[in-house]
């Protein structure tokens, strides 16, 4: 959670700048990354990203919006933390940093599972313009799923007709 406060106070402090240009984003992202070596690890994430890695450069990332229904987000948090992957959101909830800290408390405090990040770049990166959607992307090679059906049947329709079938196999296999 510290982590997503210094990200949050960090993007917070650019957007409230003004400055929306992507060099001082990925500046903001450097430092986090930096803030995040340097910290200690909770455990639960720390198995998240182990997980990540050992799919061998598998990238599962779950993009959403705080503007899809809580019970919609819970369940997309639900799998993403079983599956061991990320849920993303684009930017602050109406622009506020509090009100975004107030909705993830409200999301994820009781159930002690779930979080999203903060990352427009990831949505620019893979040109996503509707939520949710799901992405894996091996190498290069990306699948694309959208719509609010969840996670496992999007894995299930990726191992059906994808092209990272086998990656979207070995997700499925740790449920």
């Amino acid at each position: 959670m510290l982590r997503f406060i210094i990200l949050m106070l960090l993007s917070y402090s650019v957007f409230a700048s003004g400055n929306s240009d992507e060099k001082i984003l990925l500046q903001v992202q450097e430092f986090a990354k930096d803030i995040n070596t340097s910290l200690p690890i909770n455990p639960v994430f720390k198995q998240a990203e182990q997980t990540q890695e050992k799919q061998n450069g598998a990238q599962l990332i779950v993009f959403i919006s705080t503007s899809m229904s809580e019970k919609s987000i819970k369940q997309w948090a639900i799998q993403a933390d079983l599956l061991g992957t990320e849920l993303v959101i684009r930017g602050f909830v109406n622009n506020s940093f509090k009100e975004t800290v107030a909705l993830a408390r409200g999301l994820f405090e009781e159930g002690k599972v779930g979080g999203f990040n903060i990352d427009p770049l990831k949505f620019k990166q893979y040109s996503v313009d509707v939520v949710p959607t799901v992405i894996l992307d091996v190498g290069g090679a990306i699948d694309v799923v959208q719509g609010d059906i969840g996670l496992i049947e999007a894995l299930e329709l990726i191992k059906s007709n994808g092209i990272n079938s086998k990656d979207a196999q070995n997700y499925l296999s740790k449920i």
